[in-house]
């Protein structure tokens, strides 16, 4: 991707030249227009060399803007099935590209490049996002996991370089121009229909090749939580279309409306209703001049397609549990009836409390970025035992507390500096969209689609400029009878304002006088650094998709008992995917996992796999505690009791490093040391059979467990 450069007219003796004037009002592409833009004479058919020639021209001329929407929409449907592990690779190889080429961008910006406007608005919230990844940084360079703090947990990726691409895709979209923001709309509308029907598929007739996630439906988002944010930010930007016309956009509605009730995702259903009754009221309180009742109407029929669908996607999953086919019923109606908002709420509550219990301890700095879960690991006691337990709080479920642990408390200032900054006079779907992702991103976690999604709609989203006074409704030319948009597309019913922006938004007019968001004069020099980034990153990303592609095929052979090539091919996958541990953990469980028992050989090389993980990210408690099992393995109990011990410190409820340690004591007859690491094994987990039985025999029935080795087995079983 290119830095962003201001738009010319592009002419050429073969391509004709396209009205830029025009393009400037926000007119549509099927806008009747003359002959001289399709560069046919009016009324005359066109050719498809005609037709190739007028869209190589558009794209020419506004490439940032066609770059962009093309990045938006593979970030959005990135997925290789049956060769990705996940999601996971595919789409943040698309966001490193992103952010790559946005990075030049925000110095540019930060520098005051650009309008009067850009210095105004845009400079301000680029120093602020600036100083965010300076901060991110430092916090990395301090971090006691720097490896892990600077590419985040594996399939998660929210270390370091994503808070750099998060300020350089935010920087990307404040190059959008006004009708480049129509596009940008268009790219995520298809994205989110793609989802939708996907997601349809899952829940119908199932795909092998696209598992969901348990009973829900995940769409190409590899959740059904990003899915149903996809799905609900996309029917932000289709309500203006939706009332301008509804023939175009009615299908739209009504599958990602669907894909909501699909999703199975309460909040993303409570905000959609939320969207529909904020749409109504705007038409209803603010009505537009002209045919007032056609917009109600219109608003109405929104209301309507957007409501039914949603109710009839939610009993959808239902309807294919009752044929035999599908996943099973998890519908929006179905998890809002098993569940309740205390059981929902009440992890992130505690999972909140701690964040910020942990805070006291690295108050300025925090642990680093994407650093959460070791954060809070070291924290105990009875409120804790069970929720640190699970894998589920990786993230803390909330974006400013997520950056106010790991980041410390400048990190939050400066991230919730440069929101304010963002937003300010902002206005328009795209905000409304970014808004809603938001809220969203306070009570889920970040994701390397749906977090950058948000900020490059709030870059990309148009300035609200002043109104002026004008002579006449006919002079405004903002909106037909109604105020429903004319074919120009500058306005919805009820001062409803399309993407495309026009006066009324602040985008670029015609006579010059307000040019915001529709790119900076970085000239050829900032052109080639920003290509040159994102060509790195992109060798980057293919690197890391090929990686994770052996990844997954080490995984395969590993669960279908190959463990020796499940062993060559995870130490291959270790080559591409060196940031991360988790090859070498495939390494080291596939080597213990070969036999009925693992050899001396095997559990020393498990053991030196343990050993290269921990280099990587030395605060992961689990790596240290299959460090202890592998040297257990290998008949070092001393190394085993040392490796477990630190685990036991970097999480203290660690269930497997607490098991290890009495399973260690056992083997060298201290019964009585082992029954205090087994009783607090069973606090954390009291359904351990095997524990339970050390805990209170001192050894194993062999009807419990007959594989380990003699000295641990009692004879005969009491």
């Amino acid at each position: 991707m290119a830095a962003c450069v201001r738009s010319v007219p592009v002419t050429s003796p073969s391509i004709p030249a396209i009205d830029t004037e025009q393009e400037a009002r926000g007119g549509d592409d099927d806008a009747e227009v003359s002959g001289p833009r399709h560069g046919v004479a009016s009324g005359r058919p066109r050719s498809r060399t005609a037709v190739s020639a007028v869209w190589l021209a558009r794209i020419r001329q506004d490439p940032v803007s066609w770059a962009v929407s093309a990045g938006v929409f593979l970030l959005l449907v990135g997925d290789i099935p049956g060769v990705s592990y996940s999601v996971f690779a595919p789409k943040l190889a698309v966001l490193l590209v992103m952010g790559a080429a946005g990075l030049p961008v925000l110095v540019l910006r930060a520098m005051g490049a650009g309008t009067s406007v850009d210095r105004a608005l845009t400079r301000p919230a680029a120093v602020a996002a600036i100083v965010f990844v300076l901060v991110a940084a430092v916090s990395t360079a301090l971090s006691p996991a720097v490896e892990s703090a600077v590419v985040g947990v594996y399939q998660l990726g929210t270390g370091l370089v994503f808070v750099a691409c998060l300020a350089g895709v935010w920087a990307l979209g404040t190059c959008v121009s006004p009708r480049g923001r129509e596009l940008l709309v268009s790219a995520v509308v298809a994205a989110a229909m793609v989802n939708a029907v996907v997601g349809i598929a899952q829940q119908l007739i199932g795909l092998p090749t696209i598992p969901a996630d348990g009973l829900l439906a995940t769409g190409l988002m590899g959740n059904p939580v990003f899915f149903g944010a996809l799905s609900v930010a996309a029917l932000a930007l289709l309500a203006p279309r939706f009332i301008g016309d509804p023939r175009r956009s009615a299908v739209q509605v009504v599958l990602v409306s669907a894909a909501v009730g699909i999703s199975g995702e309460r909040l993303s259903a409570a905000l959609m209703l939320v969207l529909v009754a904020f749409t109504a009221a705007v038409v209803v309180v603010r009505p537009a001049t002209g045919d007032v009742r056609r917009a109600r109407v219109r608003v109405a029929w929104f209301a309507a397609a957007a409501i039914v669908s949603l109710i009839v996607g939610s009993l959808l999953p239902s309807a294919a549990a009752g044929t035999g086919g599908g996943i099973g019923d998890a519908g929006v109606f179905t998890r809002t009836a098993q569940s309740t908002v205390a059981n929902t709420l009440t992890g992130r509550f505690d999972v909140w409390r701690a964040g910020l219990s942990v805070l006291a301890h690295r108050p300025v700095v925090g642990f680093g970025p994407g650093q959460f879960r070791d954060a809070i690991s070291t924290l105990s006691g009875p409120r804790y035992t069970s929720l640190m337990a699970s894998s589920t709080f990786d993230d803390a479920h909330n974006i400013v507390i997520e950056y106010l642990t790991t980041t410390g408390v400048l990190g939050a200032i400066a991230f919730v500096t440069w929101l304010v900054l963002a937003a300010r006079r902002r206005r328009g779907p795209l905000l409304v969209a970014a808004g809603l992702l938001l809220v969203i991103g306070l009570v889920e976690p970040q994701n390397v689609v749906t977090t950058p999604l948000m900020f490059l709609l709030l870059g990309a989203a148009p300035v609200a400029a002043r109104r002026e006074r004008r002579s006449s409704k006919a002079d405004d030319g903002a909106a037909g009878p109604g105020g429903i948009a004319r074919r120009d597309g500058r306005t919805a019913p009820g001062g409803l304002d399309r993407a495309g922006s026009g006066d009324r938004v602040g985008g670029d007019r015609a006579d010059g006088r307000l040019r915001a968001g529709g790119g900076v004069p970085g000239g050829r020099p900032a052109v080639i650094v920003s290509t040159t980034l994102a060509v790195l990153a992109l060798l980057a990303g293919i690197g890391l998709v090929v990686g994770d592609a052996e990844y997954r095929a080490a995984a395969a052979s590993s669960a279908g008992g190959q463990e020796q090539a499940a062993v060559r091919q995870a130490r291959s996958a270790d080559h591409l995917l060196f940031p991360w541990p988790d090859a070498q953990v495939l390494v080291a469980r596939s080597l213990l996992l070969e036999g009925s028992q693992p050899t001396p050989a095997n559990a020393a090389a498990a053991a030196n796999a343990y050993r290269i993980a921990i280099s990587r990210d030395p605060t992961d408690a689990d790596l240290w505690s299959g460090l202890g099992m592998a040297e257990l393995h290998a008949g070092q109990p001393a190394a085993a009791f040392r490796a477990a011990s630190r685990a036991v410190q970097l999480r203290p409820w660690d269930v497997d490093a607490l098991d290890n340690l009495g399973l260690i004591d056992v083997g060298l007859g201290r019964v009585a040391q082992s029954k205090h690491w087994y009783g607090r094994s069973l606090v954390a987990d009291p359904n351990q059979p095997v524990a339970r039985a050390f805990y209170r025999y001192g050894c194993v029935p062999l009807s419990i467990h007959a594989f380990l080795p003699a000295r641990y087995r009692c004879h005969p079983a009491p």
